[in-house]
């Protein structure tokens, strides 16, 4: 909340003006319901020896609402002075609440004067992420909603008023995001990166609409993005990665089992090992189900290498957070990727296990299974490579495929090749 004065008082002459309570009985269509004309006069209420001014009215629905106005003051005399400035008032005080704002009368503030306390985007933000986590969405979904809500704090304003939020504000950070920085031919932010943000947006007005905050929904507009296909790690570049003569053995080891698994960066150290089933409980998979991963067996020892060093990190740190852990295999994978000239992140070893996948089964439901998605839309985007590319840059496990394809063995070479199963 933040309060701005008043240069005079408002006038009972003027709540016929847009957004006042007369207008809200009349316009129904915006309002969704409206409030009785019959406002009783406030009154006062008595509260551990201070008094209040006490100001009701009935909606439409016959359901009573009640706004209670404190007036700091023992004395019954200064708070009968002080209810009549309430009343003449009072059509205000209903319209600002609708706003969940606030007036705040002189005897409330150091500056003796008339304010009222608005209710901003920032406050509106605040409260909305911190009921995220009790409708159990994820920690990781909660910290990119911050970011993503602190990147239009940074272009808005957090002191503007919520319902100031509209299809021009969002046109204006859309254009504001795209420019460059410092006369850098660089824009700030990615088109995806940008509608990322729009989503939070969009999803944070959605719960504003459902709470009354504001009464419709702004228009928005993506930013139009190039489709392309998830980036993967060919035989020849993964190889020369393992070649590496700077690259510790538990590295090498940990970038080969998340090749041949699928698993996301985290999955290893979150889910429990049971017999060759790497089981991730619903409240960490990001379908929120339960999901198992089969380990092949001369994967074991490299999990419970990686689960080992994970817990010896947990007892040396104060406040273990997994991310800061994940993010060094993160780092020096992408050192390996910048030693060998090569534009990768560490989610494509999880890419390419599905292409490899792909290739070998040509099962778009199987690979959807084995990489846990909910969807087979989601996967489906795999079946999109060329089949001959993808051939030329596996052809290893290309040609140990024709060759076993009858033994059920798919390469002999290539320990990463040999079928592993996640459901």
């Amino acid at each position: 909340m933040y309060s701005y004065s008043t240069k005079q008082l408002p006038s009972i002459d003027e709540i016929t003006r847009k957004g006042s309570t007369v207008y809200m009985y009349d316009n129904t269509s915006v309002f969704g319901t409206f409030l009785r004309k019959e406002l009783a006069m406030a009154t006062l209420k008595k509260r551990r020896d201070k008094w209040y001014a006490r100001v009701l009215w009935y909606e439409n629905t016959g359901k009573r609402k009640e706004k209670q106005v404190p007036l700091r003051t023992k004395s019954k005399v200064e708070a009968r002075t002080r209810l009549s400035v309430v009343d003449r008032h009072e059509n205000e005080i209903i319209e600002l609440s609708y706003n969940r704002e606030n007036y705040d009368f002189p005897w409330m503030n150091d500056d003796g004067v008339l304010k009222i306390d608005v209710f901003t985007f920032q406050d509106a933000v605040n409260e909305w992420i911190g009921l995220r986590k009790s409708q159990g969405i994820a920690d990781s979904t909660i910290n990119r909603n911050k970011c993503s809500m602190n990147t239009l704090i940074d272009i808005f304003g957090g002191s503007i008023r919520l319902s100031d939020i509209t299809t021009k504000s969002i046109e204006v950070y859309t254009d504001t995001m795209q420019k460059q920085t410092h006369g850098i031919q660089k824009k700030r932010y990615k088109p995806n990166g940008i509608n990322i943000n729009l989503r939070t947006l969009r999803t944070f007005l959605n719960w504003s609409v459902r709470r009354n905050y504001i009464n419709s929904l702004p228009y928005f507009t993506m930013v139009k993005t190039d489709k392309s296909l998830p980036s993967y790690i060919s035989d020849s570049d993964f190889t020369r990665i393992m070649k590496l003569d700077w690259l510790d053995d538990h590295h090498r080891k940990a970038f080969q089992f998340y090749r041949d698994t699928g698993c996301r960066l985290s999955e290893p150290f979150i889910g429990e090992l049971s017999g060759t089933v790497l089981v991730i409980p619903a409240k960490y998979s990001k379908s929120r189900m339960e999901k198992e991963i089969e380990i092949d067996i001369q994967y074991l020892p490299t999990l419970l290498e990686m689960q080992n060093a994970y817990q010896s990190w947990i007892n040396k740190v104060n406040k273990p957070v997994l991310k800061y852990f994940t993010d060094k295999y993160s780092k020096v994978f992408k050192e390996c990727c910048r030693t060998i000239e090569i534009d990768r992140r560490f989610h494509d070893l999880r890419h390419t296990f599905a292409v490899r996948r792909y290739l070998i089964t040509r099962d778009i439901y199987q690979v959807m299974k084995e990489m846990g998605h909910s969807k087979v839309t989601t996967t489906q985007i795999y079946s999109k490579f060329n089949t001959r590319r993808l051939e030329a840059d596996f052809p290893t496990l290309v040609q140990s495929y024709h060759k076993t394809t009858k033994m059920d063995i798919v390469d002999t070479e290539m320990v990463d090749t040999k079928v592993v199963y996640s459901s």
